[in-house]
């Protein structure tokens, strides 16, 4: 079972590993503006009006990507990705393995 993230302030600098969290998905491991995303077209085209948001690519099959308010963006924990390791979620297992090997 994944646990509740607790509130921290993350680190949104480009290629700062963190966990995301998109709509109704659980949170999710994910890195901030990857560098081959910087200078994609749809970096640009697709980048909301709130200067706050950030866009992270996530750790998952798809290697998807999405734009992020800073409240569902939280600075990556080592010990949740210890416990999300124990999930019986495979995609969540596999997305914590990319995260750490990114680090």
């Amino acid at each position: 079972a994944l646990l509740a993230m607790p509130p921290q302030k993350p680190g949104l600098h480009a290629g700062a590993v963190v966990w995301g969290k998109f709509g109704e998905y659980p949170w999710w491991p994910a890195v901030v503006d990857p560098p081959e995303f910087q200078s994609a077209e749809h970096y640009h085209t697709n980048k909301p009006e709130d200067k706050s948001c950030r866009l992270v690519q996530f750790f998952d099959e798809d290697m998807s990507y999405a734009w992020l308010k800073p409240r569902h963006i939280r600075a990556w924990n080592h010990r949740r990705a210890w416990i999300s390791r124990k999930s019986k979620d495979l995609g969540i297992i596999q997305g914590v393995r990319q995260a750490q090997a990114y680090l």
